[in-house]
């Protein structure tokens, strides 16, 4: 029970460091939101002299949708994507619709292997639009971008497989020769032109949708976005892909001019940047504010959350509201003032306080036409807790800017909101039906941004991925290689030139230190660290060197082969990334198996080993003698059952098996875990020779007539019983001792 307990808190130190550790890398890796202090927002130009007032021509909105997953195996995907298509995009009525990217799913079979494009979801994709009217609007009203499942197993994106170029509505009129990886669309409003700017961080060749997860720069990437920014000759410019700029991997890449990616969103201060592609539910954050002054804002997926993103600029003050589609309508989106929680360096941020209108977008549904679902009266209320008496309390009604507009207002002074830093403003809208309708923001008229907490999603958006995964696998794997081989190392050549045992020393060390549990927490650590050298310096040199080569070949050979495109392409990843067909690119996700294997496997495993070789001695001197528990604790935390299920997942299921494919086989796992089972085999097979022997000394013991025959001798190892009256324990253990010296 005491050994169990050293494994509880083995595992608990474990544990800590493990978070320590985490902890460490995101405070290097995290980029911290900037300050949004007036004296350091560098607000942005007024490219016109208009501020929100009661007219409702300098205003346009867009809509977002993202992750659609078409499949041609489930219907209820497409038949979502056409309801939202003829209802609420529809009722919304954009001046254009981006969808950014997973326009398809890529499966070939039920839960099979995303290794083939599939022609029938193109159509899907295509028949949804066509049915709906949306490529009846203006040539560039429906606007893509390609994500990983769109081109996913493709060798080469000039391939007749390349649907996307084939079936999107607008990348089949782009240079078929070239194949740009990014697009700027201009749109003419009554503000100005704005600038919408795709951008493909996808990788090429497109592997399997595992190691195509996180997206990659170039430098023909940062040349190509370099050449179409041009923030000083439009209002706003609006930068969207698939992936979060956190989920590709910028390794130091730089365009011919020098600048790097941030350094070029930095420099043109361009408005947001929005994504998809990591479906993020809302108990995560998907927006905020970076430090190159840009708002990044990750969409959640339409496939099973079915969101959708509505976007308005008024008067170049940018504002959205995420919607569900099936929430219904009326859907509010509060304009001006603009909320506090997203300013943009870029925005001119002084109009808010110029402003002579509080103004609204309500989108009704144009579908209905039950009189009930109409709108009977919108009113705003600021700071609604205040007193009735304070002059910073606020509520009117509100009306529409024009007949039938989607624009209502209502005039206000900002100047009596200006010495509250922190006023909300609440929409109230009644229906017909007596429905009620509301939503509020906090908004600051002296700019001065609300201070936002670090959420779990937003933690996750902004790290580097690829430098963090990079970072977890170097500390890892310097951390067991220190710790296996060269702590070890260094102690048994000290002892052997003292002339000192080193099997004597280090397992005597280990039973006098944990043997007795009455030790004072200021002495723990000091103790689990001298029983981890000791544990480590048990294990045998051919298992030391076994163990070695294990996390040495994670670095010098390939840690997995896998199908990357299809049956006929297989490729080898390395930790630094892979080769398929003779091209070498950057896997971000060949870190993540890196780490996940030192980390989870490799040191579960070295634990593993190292707990049977003391198991062994600790039983010969009689201490723990049901150390079988920890033992089989340690061996079910190593991966070796997670691998039986996954082979025998494969074996029932071919579905199954064309993953495990496009996964690969980490083979390090299967030389770790072969050791495993033969120190765990040896261990079980001394316990049984041992328990046997045990057994037959007691026969000895107890029956005085008793006669040994040669057979019985050679089958215990005991060609030379010593008098039944001068046998002892102390004999017994010596004789074991040495048994156990010959065995290892």
């Amino acid at each position: 029970m005491r050994t169990f307990h050293r494994m509880i808190r083995d595992c608990f130190t474990f544990g800590v460091f493990f978070i320590i550790l985490m902890i460490t890398a995101l405070s290097l890796l995290i980029q911290y939101p900037t300050s949004y202090e007036e004296d350091e927002l560098q607000l942005g130009p007024i490219k016109d002299g208009n501020y929100p007032d009661e007219a409702d021509d300098r205003l346009f909105w867009f809509l977002q949708i993202t992750d659609l997953h078409l499949s041609h195996i489930d219907v209820t995907y497409r038949q979502n994507f056409l309801d939202w298509l003829i209802t609420q995009r529809y009722s919304i009525d954009p001046l254009l619709v981006m969808a950014t990217g997973d326009l398809t799913d890529a499966h070939v079979e039920y839960r099979a292997s995303m290794l083939h494009q599939s022609r029938v979801e193109w159509e899907q994709y295509q028949r949804c639009l066509l049915l709906s009217g949306a490529l009846a609007k203006d040539a560039h009203y429906w606007i893509d971008v390609a994500g990983n499942h769109d081109f996913v197993g493709l060798r080469s994106r000039d391939l007749e497989s390349n649907y996307y170029y084939q079936y999107s509505p607008n990348a089949k009129e782009l240079d078929s020769a070239n194949r740009p990886r990014v697009y700027r669309y201009t749109y003419n409003t009554t503000l100005g032109e704005y600038d919408f700017i795709s951008i493909d961080f996808s990788q090429d060749p497109i592997t399997t949708p595992v190691y195509s997860f996180y997206g990659i720069d170039s430098t023909e990437i940062l040349d190509e976005l370099e050449a179409k920014l041009r923030t000083d000759q439009v209002q706003q410019t609006i930068l969207f892909s698939h992936y979060p700029l956190s989920y590709v991997a910028q390794r130091s890449r730089t365009s011919k001019t020098g600048k790097s990616l941030k350094d070029l969103i930095k420099d043109n201060r361009a408005l947001v940047y929005l994504s998809g592609h990591a479906h993020l539910t809302k108990m995560y954050s998907q927006y905020y504010g970076g430090q190159n002054g840009i708002l990044e804002m990750e969409l959640e997926d339409f496939k099973v959350n079915q969101y959708y993103r509505i976007v308005s600029i008024d008067n170049n003050l940018f504002n959205f509201v995420d919607v569900k589609a099936g929430d219904g309508f009326p859907i509010i989106l509060i304009t001006n003032p603009k909320s506090s929680k997203y300013f943009v360096k870029s925005e001119p941020l002084q109009k808010i306080g110029q402003s002579t209108h509080i103004r609204v977008l309500i989108f009704e549904d144009r579908n209905s036409t039950n009189a009930e679902d109409g709108i009977k009266s919108v009113k705003a209320i600021i700071n609604e807790e205040e007193d009735d008496d304070d002059e910073n309390g606020f509520e009117r009604p509100m009306s529409r800017a024009a007949s039938n507009s989607t624009l209502w207002i209502c005039p206000w002074d900002p100047s009596f909101f200006t010495e509250t830093s922190k006023n909300v403003i609440k929409i109230v809208v009644e229906l017909n039906s007596g429905e009620v309708v509301e939503r509020e923001q906090f908004f600051n008229v002296e700019m001065k941004g609300k201070s936002k907490g670090l959420s779990p999603g937003q933690m996750v958006q902004r790290i580097d991925i690829y430098r963090f995964w990079y970072s977890i696998f170097i500390v890892g794997w310097l951390l067991s290689f220190v710790r296996l081989c060269l702590i070890p190392t260094i102690l048994k050549y000290i002892l052997n030139r003292k002339g000192v045992d080193i099997w004597e020393s280090f397992q005597e060390t280990m039973v006098e230190t944990v043997k007795n549990d009455e030790y004072t927490f200021k002495d723990s650590f000091k103790i689990h660290f001298k029983y981890g050298i000791t544990k480590y310096g048990s294990i045998s040199r051919y298992k030391v060197v076994a163990l070695f080569i294990c996390g040495l070949s994670v670095v010098c050979l390939p840690i997995t082969v896998a199908q990357m495109l299809d049956e006929t392409y297989w490729g080898q990843v390395w930790v630094w990334g892979g080769c398929v067909d003779g091209d070498c690119t950057v896997y971000t996700m060949a870190f993540w198996i890196a780490s996940v294997y030192i980390w989870g496997v490799y040191y579960p495993g070295l634990e593993a080993i190292a707990m049977i070789e003391i198991a062994k001695y600790r039983q010969l001197k009689g201490y723990d003698k049901n150390f079988w528990k920890p033992v089989l604790f340690w061996f079910l935390l190593n991966p070796l059952f997670w691998t039986g299920f996954l082979l025998a997942q494969a074996t029932i299921s071919y579905s199954f098996l064309g993953f495990f494919f496009s996964f690969g086989i980490v083979w390090p796992c299967f030389i770790l875990n072969g050791i495993i089972f033969w120190s765990y085999f040896k261990y079980y097979w001394y316990n049984h020779r041992r328990k046997k022997r045990l057994e037959f000394e007691q026969r000895y013991k107890e029956n005085d007539d008793l006669e040994l025959d040669e057979k019985d001798r050679k089958e215990n190892k005991l060609s030379e019983l010593p008098d039944k009256g001068n046998t002892s324990q102390s004999a017994n253990s010596n004789d074991s001792e040495k048994s156990l010296k010959n065995e290892n």
